[in-house]
């Protein structure tokens, strides 16, 4: 299971870290793991042989790279998604990874912080007491 949020630096060879405890979620799967271009928000999505593909389009499943990682944990991001994190963000050495349980999502900066925020304003508007405004 992937969770938790994970800051991380992407190196100058495009290198990123996966987490520990994803890695071995990976090999107690027993499973290969991919990254893709999310279908419906601006990140990567990675994942396992064995995961729903929903969130997988057709036009981005061409596009999954098969993730070969070191012993420290380190795999090379390909140049797609090296360009789609470097490109769209002023801190390009820098992404988010986000466990969403089954999968994990790799996010610049920037795209998390906006996500986060909406999460948060969901949650809250979950909790939020009605009020007669809003018709009770």
């Amino acid at each position: 299971m992937f969770l938790g949020i994970h800051h991380n630096k992407l190196d100058n060879k495009g290198r990123i870290t996966l987490p520990a405890d994803f890695r071995r979620a990976i090999e107690n799967s027993g499973e290969v793991a991919y990254i893709t271009l999310s279908r419906d928000k601006p990140c990567m999505i990675g994942f396992t042989e064995g995961f729903n593909s929903d969130l997988i389009s057709e036009d981005t499943a061409p596009l999954s790279q098969k993730i070969s990682y070191e012993d420290t944990g380190r795999f090379v991001l390909g140049n797609v998604f090296r360009n789609a994190v470097q490109s769209n963000t002023k801190t390009p050495d820098s992404v988010v990874i986000v466990g969403r349980k089954d999968y994990f999502e790799i996010w610049t900066n920037e795209d998390w912080n906006k996500e986060a925020a909406e999460i948060f304003k969901r949650r809250a508007l979950s909790f939020a007491p009605e009020t007669p405004e809003q018709g009770i």
